[in-house]
């Protein structure tokens, strides 16, 4: 569901997920569990650098589908309350110099599927911009959900 009164436009989604919170942290904040599910179907990550600390930041570099362009995001993490909430800056490399990053924050509590994951993203520049985000986070999640033990 995406949201937008005046110019915040907001992104807002839930999932429901067949591992623990725990599980569910770790692939959000664990370089090599990052780059198994980041990105929609047909994206391959070639990278993941977290320094996951208050102020630490992470780079994570994918690749498009059909051999298409590089692209890299990057932020700082602004909270980290493992397992239940990771909130976090978002800002792709190749957008302006002036354009603010976004904020991305993860919110996780256990249920009896396992774990229901929780995401909002704030500062989108554009609606364009946020129906991009939702599609890739779709993605994202079908490619989390799947993850192994």
């Amino acid at each position: 569901m995406t949201t937008a009164s005046g110019q915040d436009i907001r992104l807002e989604m839930q999932r429901e997920l067949p591992f623990s919170c725990e599980r569910v942290f770790a692939a959000l904040t664990e370089p090599d569990q990052l780059m198994q599910w980041m990105g929609p179907p047909g994206v391959t990550n070639l990278d993941a650098i977290v320094n996951l600390s208050v102020g630490g930041r992470y780079r994570i570099t994918m690749k498009g589908m059909n051999d298409g362009p590089v692209y890299v995001v990057s932020g700082e993490y602004r909270e980290i309350m493992p397992p239940h909430r990771l909130r976090f800056s978002w800002k792709w490399e190749h957008s302006a110099p002036e354009e603010p990053a976004m904020e991305v924050t993860f919110d996780l509590s256990p249920n009896a599927a396992g774990c229901r994951i929780s995401l909002t993203q704030t500062g989108f520049p554009s609606q364009e911009e946020c129906d991009r985000h939702t599609h890739g986070w779709n993605g994202s999640f079908e490619r989390l959900s799947q993850l192994g033990d």
